[in-house]
């Protein structure tokens, strides 16, 4: 976090990227959210999600990994093959694009990783993040709570379209994701030679092959967008404020990027966020336990944003 936070602004008021090499692989290293809106929304034609597989042969992921999630889709290949079964579903989906497009079974598996991880593994670790927040801010927590509980109907439960309208909990769950964003960058792949703005009067030709390296984390935490950003504060996101759609506009708020190639799993997850903040909050009282290692400190030997120690939080259940 620290060197990608002092090239971000070493070079953010000079050129809109700067060129380096990631993983051995030439990248250049987007420094201004104008830019990173550009390349997930204008140019998104011309950059692509890295696939599971090029994770592979750059180290980022275990072999134990790739071989355990290879071998479920093989297995769960040669299963319905065997059996004559047709479903609608996600796996019914790859065995199309197989046979339409001829893609291998790590490449199949790599779809299904990045499902897994879009689906299951963002929404817990940006979850474990807002109930920390919340634990150490009890007057947060305190309005939050008030807020779920009024909304809850005669049999204490909560319907779909009420955790949608509630502005406070949006508030507090977008505030987690701008100070934690699962992922601490982004990286798009250039899949076709494109000119991009260095300076207001200099283009750059980017070539096929090239990684754009989004920093999200530093752009999230930057003071020209956010005042004392490294402060908890969900005000930021009141509807008096406009939302999160005054920092989206200005591409400084892309805690699941942006554009047509944002995380699929964005919507479950902030729901799943949601729906779990209010099964929690209207049962327990929640504080931070001292075997949390504070203030939190990410690991840098972890592909999403997970802090050194783990969040340990103590629940104290609510007496009715």
């Amino acid at each position: 976090m620290e060197e990608m936070d002092k090239i971000y602004s070493d070079y953010k008021n000079k050129f809109n990227f700067v060129g380096i090499f990631s993983n051995r692989s030439p990248s250049i290293f987007v420094a201004t959210p104008a830019l990173a809106k550009d390349v997930l929304i204008k140019d998104f034609r011309s950059f692509h999600d890295n696939e599971f597989a090029k994770l592979l042969n750059v180290g980022l992921i275990p072999k134990s990994v790739e071989k355990f999630f290879t071998n479920l889709m093989s297995e769960a290949l040669k299963h319905r093959e065997q059996k004559g079964i047709k479903r609608v579903d996600y796996l019914e989906h790859l065995i199309s694009l197989r046979n339409k497009k001829n893609i291998s079974e790590l490449d199949m598996a790599a779809h299904g990783v990045t499902f897994f991880i879009d689906g299951f593994e963002t929404s817990s670790i940006a979850m474990a993040f807002v109930l920390y927040e919340v634990a150490r801010n009890p007057d947060v927590q305190k309005q939050l709570r008030e807020e779920l509980l009024k909304a809850s109907n005669d049999q204490g439960s909560i319907s779909y379209d009420t955790l949608l309208e509630l502005p406070y909990l949006e508030q507090v769950i977008n505030e987690s994701l701008r100070l934690w964003p699962p992922a601490a960058f982004l990286s798009k792949k250039c899949t076709e030679p494109i000119e991009l703005d260095l300076t207001s009067s200099q283009k750059v030709r980017i070539e096929k092959g090239v990684f754009a390296m989004i920093p999200i984390w530093s752009i999230h935490r930057d003071p020209e967008y956010y005042e004392n950003p490294t402060t908890f504060n969900p005000d930021r996101f009141s509807p008096e404020q406009g939302g999160a759609s005054p920092y989206r506009e200005k591409g400084c708020f892309i805690p699941f990027g942006d554009g047509p190639r944002q995380c699929l799993g964005m919507r479950f997850a902030r729901m799943q966020m949601k729906r779990g903040v209010y099964e929690i909050l209207k049962n327990f009282e929640l504080t931070v336990d001292p075997k949390t290692i504070q203030p939190l400190q990410m690991d840098p030997k972890q592909f999403l944003t997970m802090p050194i120690g783990g969040i340990w939080l103590n629940y104290k259940a609510i007496t009715k």
